[in-house]
């Protein structure tokens, strides 16, 4: 609910000690539950919130859309979204434009 995941500075060990935990516990339960590492869960939440803030508002940039959703290079958000979606940022939002014409 609190979108932790927006902030660019988010550490494992930030949401281990929210939790009352620690860091590797919470690692090695993230790598069981998800089949992925801190690092990629969080730019999945990430790419997914930027994939919902377009829909809602196709005028964002896809600069803007990075850094509202945390990343702090384009670099890295064009790398996880192509990975989790299949596609580059332009390319989709290319494609929510067109089908929203």
């Amino acid at each position: 609910r609190e979108k932790l995941y927006r902030n660019p500075d988010i550490r494992v060990g930030d949401i281990a000690a929210r939790l009352y935990t620690n860091k590797s516990y919470l690692a090695q339960a993230i790598r069981l539950k998800t089949n992925k590492n801190f690092c990629q869960l969080v730019h999945s939440f990430r790419v997914k919130e930027a994939m919902r803030l377009f829909e809602a508002n196709p005028d964002l940039t896809i600069k803007q859309l990075s850094k509202m959703v945390g990343f702090n290079s384009m670099t890295t958000f064009n790398s996880a979204f192509s990975r989790i979606t299949g596609f580059t940022p332009a390319e989709w939002c290319r494609d929510i434009k067109k089908k929203n014409q």
